[in-house]
């Protein structure tokens, strides 16, 4: 394995770097901190969600289907940036409280976001065959004045489909396999210079929400741990989550060079002093599995 020939460089590389990134987390401390704060809001803008679908939801049983007029124009079917929705089964667009309001009338099965996802035509779908469910999405974001991932949950009633949408404020399942992506790419190109990236809180891959982690599958063992450094070179097996889970024995295990996937695992977390729901997308490089583990927006 001629990158790792010198694992204990590599080790010794990143022994080094430790006094950096206890400066790095001496000059961010609210990386950390915030991590419990960002769950809660998390949970707050999701609940707010779902209060105004049901809502919207009676309104229609109540009303009938011309109670969904009332969705482009009364305030109590908005809530701050959250708004309801609706699209008869066939795809059109029936109401909106939003900026989409402009496409109200149309025909929106063939809209797709920036990254080309038909997700009007997915929320269609999944309407007609589960009656209710939840799409991700990109997003223009008017008050941000950017694209933003947007998880939209719907539920279909008297046969239209009622919406609400929100930005979570943790990561989405597609930024987690896009920060992965990244990692897999920097890792390819320079293992010990990928690492550092992967400590430094301003280099984008290190998020109060989400890390990276690396696992040497030839000598079983956890290579790479910034959130638990005490972890490093800690045999695969000896880490279980707080269901006595192998979990990352069974990522090592499972781990494919062509193709990601994903392991979900509760984890004690020492900083949130709170279980956690996580979700690790990972890919196997040479004998090293790249994973990013992140939050799970749904738990």
């Amino acid at each position: 394995m001629t990158k790792f020939t010198k694992r204990g460089a590599l080790v010794g590389a990143l022994v080094c770097a430790f006094s950096a990134v206890a400066t790095a987390q001496n000059q961010s401390p609210s990386a950390e901190s915030d991590t419990v704060e960002i769950i809660k809001a998390n949970e707050i803008t999701r609940e707010r969600a779902e209060r105004l679908l049901t809502k919207a939801v009676e309104h229609i049983q109540d009303k009938g289907l011309s109670g969904v007029n009332d969705f482009n124009n009364k305030e109590s079917f908005t809530d701050k940036d959250l708004y309801v929705f609706s699209l008869s089964t066939e795809g059109v667009l029936l109401a909106s409280g939003g900026w989409s309001a402009g496409m109200v009338g149309d025909n929106v099965l063939n809209y797709t976001d920036s990254a080309g996802s038909l997700f009007f035509q997915d929320i269609v779908d999944i309407a007609k065959t589960e009656g209710a469910g939840e799409v991700e999405y990109q997003w223009y974001s008017m008050s941000l004045g950017r694209e933003e991932n947007k998880l939209t949950h719907f539920k279909v009633v008297d046969d239209i489909i009622v919406a609400v949408g929100y930005t979570p404020d943790i990561s989405t399942d597609s930024e987690v396999i896009n920060l992965l992506k990244q990692a897999v790419t920097e890792y390819r190109k320079n293992p010990i210079a990928a690492m550092r990236k992967f400590r430094n809180y301003q280099s984008g891959f290190r998020n109060p929400d989400k890390y990276i982690f690396v696992l040497d599958t030839k000598n079983r063992q956890i290579v790479f741990a910034p959130s638990q450094r005490d972890l490093d070179d800690t045999p695969l097996d000896k880490v279980l989550d707080v269901q006595g889970k192998a979990f990352l024995t069974k990522i090592a295990d499972t781990a494919k060079s062509d193709e990601i996937l994903s392991e979900e695992y509760w984890w004690f977390s020492s900083r949130t002093k709170q279980v956690e729901k996580r979700h690790a997308y990972y890919q196997l490089i040479d004998d090293d599995v790249i994973a990013v583990s992140s939050f799970i927006t749904n738990q």
